[in-house]
């Protein structure tokens, strides 16, 4: 209707100088799967959302955010390498959304987090002998 504001999906940035974010391999909102993303996010019936491999934050990680901020929804992203964590951070929080946090994945951690909304990138390696029980704490947080 008039007056209404129309919500679109951020477009993608990096702050790597000189690369673009096609360059990072990161999906946008200018391709239809990128697209998908962001409005699934946006459904009511997800409320949450794990994601492993946030790589850049540039793609997937802040379309799905996006989409799950804007109702108050949760999104866990894990990242093994520490240089995405802080870039993926910086991407999110220029984009303005609300509630970013970056938390370190040990499994201690992990079973301490509640179940606030926002974006949870989540610094760790899940393809190690510890990834059972940090996806466990995760989860045990997550029913409780």
């Amino acid at each position: 209707g008039v007056g209404e504001k129309l919500l679109l999906p951020p477009a993608s940035v990096t702050l790597f100088p000189d690369t673009e974010p096609w360059d990072l391999g990161c999906i946008g909102r200018t391709l239809r799967f990128g697209r998908v993303l962001w409005c699934l996010a946006r459904q009511t019936a997800v409320s949450v959302v794990l994601e492993l491999f946030t790589g850049v934050g540039c793609g997937s990680t802040l379309l799905l955010g996006h989409g799950l901020s804007s109702r108050g929804g949760t999104l866990f992203s894990f990242e093994r390498d520490e240089i995405n964590v802080a870039h993926s951070l910086a991407v999110l929080r220029l984009a303005g959304l609300p509630e970013v946090r970056g938390i370190n994945g040990n499994p201690d951690n992990l079973a301490l987090l509640s179940r606030k909304p926002g974006i949870w990138l989540v610094h760790g390696e899940l393809a190690n002998h510890t990834a059972g029980t940090q996806l466990g704490a995760l989860c045990s947080t997550l029913a409780g």
